[in-house]
């Protein structure tokens, strides 16, 4: 976690078997990498696009607490 910058929270909506659901992405920004890292933190999504998982939750409040210095954003 060191050479984190920023973390930013993604919301993409898929289809799986053709229903539409919001998956939550992090996209880990790191010092001197061009292409940040993607990470789904879970495996299920969400019906409505506001509602964050709990797994995504659990870790940006763990960045926030314990790496204060790494600015944490959501795309809009």
């Amino acid at each position: 976690m060191n050479d984190v910058i920023e973390v930013k929270y993604i919301k993409k909506e898929e289809y799986i078997a053709r229903q539409p659901w919001n998956i939550d992405y992090l996209q880990f920004y790191l010092n001197n990498h061009d292409e940040p890292i993607l990470i789904q933190p879970s495996f299920g999504g969400t019906v409505a696009p506001y509602n964050m998982n709990e797994e995504t939750k659990e870790i940006l409040s763990f960045i926030r607490g314990k790496f204060p210095d790494i600015k944490v954003t959501k795309e809009k």
